[in-house]
């Protein structure tokens, strides 16, 4: 195996970023979606989603923790479960100079993988 720089290539980011309306990222849940704390103090504290997609990759898509419709809606979700998060309209930004806010949307659809793992949670045994 070859150590040599160009060999070498850096991967591109599995984070999923919401650019314009109508982006949508949907899939399977690969594990429970899982907290990530923000130590640089640029995004907020996050619920995390590992998504596998229809074509196999798996992207990571972060909501932050003070987006209450969307965590609200998600706290039921466990590996397994399908979920869609779509960017549905931009809302102005209420102070001038900033960027306008995103509209996501979360639909979700629990399968029987996703039952077992609340029946575990809730039980202690499958």
């Amino acid at each position: 195996m070859s150590t040599e720089q160009e060999d070498w290539v850096k991967p591109e980011s599995n984070w999923f970023k919401m650019e314009k309306v109508g982006d949508t990222v949907s899939g399977r849940l690969v594990q429970n979606p899982y907290i990530k704390k923000d130590t640089s103090g640029d995004f907020g504290d996050q619920r995390v989603f590992e998504i596998e997609q229809t074509d196999g990759k798996v992207v990571n898509f972060g909501v932050r923790l003070d987006k209450n419709y969307l965590i609200s809606r998600s706290n039921d979700l466990r590996q397994g479960d399908m979920v869609k998060f779509e960017f549905v309209k931009e809302i102005p930004a209420a102070k001038k100079g900033h960027h306008p806010a995103k509209s996501i949307e979360i639909y979700v659809r629990k399968t029987e993988e996703g039952d077992k793992m609340r029946e575990f949670e809730r039980t202690g045994s499958f």
